[in-house]
């Protein structure tokens, strides 16, 4: 299945109808970030930049800073130098190619949005790449972060976590996204929202309801990667709106590859 990232996370935002005018409509915040591996950063200058010489002879071993990343993405992508990168994200991980890092680059180009993806082995030689669809009101007014890497499904490539933020009118949610590289598609495996907030979306305070969250990749007493999503019914006004509180449900949902999918264990 053909799985945009942000359009994969709009199709998971559910329950949202009739949403009034938004009192709010600042761009949210990135997601939370709760892998060590993982470095989410922003506003690297330029995209098409040649690498620095001096850089390349050290073996690529973690994820560059910002600027940089967003160098190498660019040259892979054949990005036109000079053009603005909005924001960058990279994870550690085993990728195709040999390669030890994933990331992507988020460019405006000749007034369209483009998430360039990059997989980078040692030598920074980039093994794979990959163009994701953005609309542009996502890429005005969401975020993205890879957050960690895990081989889910055995085959010795890790999948990758996503965590999405975005604001529609109001109504900021907070999505995972566990997605397989590969080819020219990302596929998604499991996109849930596991938190979201309503106050930029209502009139008063007895209408919010806050849902907070988690999403993380962590491993099972056999070394097996468990994607654990965890979600506290935080806030629930007097006159919130029954849809609203029944999309945040308290507990913690595990989920492991079984037989040739991902599945709910508990």
């Amino acid at each position: 299945m053909r799985a945009s990232g942000y359009l994969m996370m709009a199709l998971t935002v559910l329950g949202i109808t009739g949403c009034k005018k938004a009192k709010r409509a600042d761009k949210p915040a990135a997601p939370p970030v709760v892998s060590p591996t993982a470095i989410a950063a922003s506003a690297s200058p330029v995209a098409g930049d040649a690498p620095d010489t001096a850089a390349v002879a050290e073996p690529l071993v973690g994820c560059p800073e910002a600027a940089k990343l967003g160098q190498m993405i660019g040259a892979a992508h054949g990005v036109p130098p000079g053009t603005e990168v909005v924001s960058t994200s990279c994870v550690v991980g085993k990728f195709m190619g040999g390669a030890v890092i994933v990331g992507t680059a988020l460019v405006f180009v000749d007034g369209e949005a483009h998430d360039n993806w990059a997989a980078f082995d040692p030598t920074r030689k980039a093994t794979w790449k990959l163009t994701d669809e953005v609309p542009p009101s996502f890429a005005e007014q969401g975020s993205t972060a890879l957050v960690g890497a895990a081989d889910f499904d055995g085959d010795g490539i890790d999948e990758v976590l996503i965590n999405a933020s975005d604001d529609r009118h109001g109504y900021l949610s907070h999505v995972a996204n566990l997605v397989k590289l590969g080819g020219t598609e990302l596929t998604s495996l499991l996109s849930t929202t596991y938190a979201f907030e309503t106050a930029g979306a209502v009139e008063t305070a007895a209408e919010e309801v806050s849902c907070d969250g988690s999403a993380a990749i962590e491993k099972d007493a056999a070394g097996k990667p468990v994607l654990v999503i965890t979600t506290t019914h935080s806030k629930h006004g007097r006159k919130a709106s029954k849809s609203d509180a029944d999309n945040c449900k308290d507990g913690v949902s595990r989920f492991t590859w079984q037989g040739d999918k991902l599945a709910l264990t508990r």
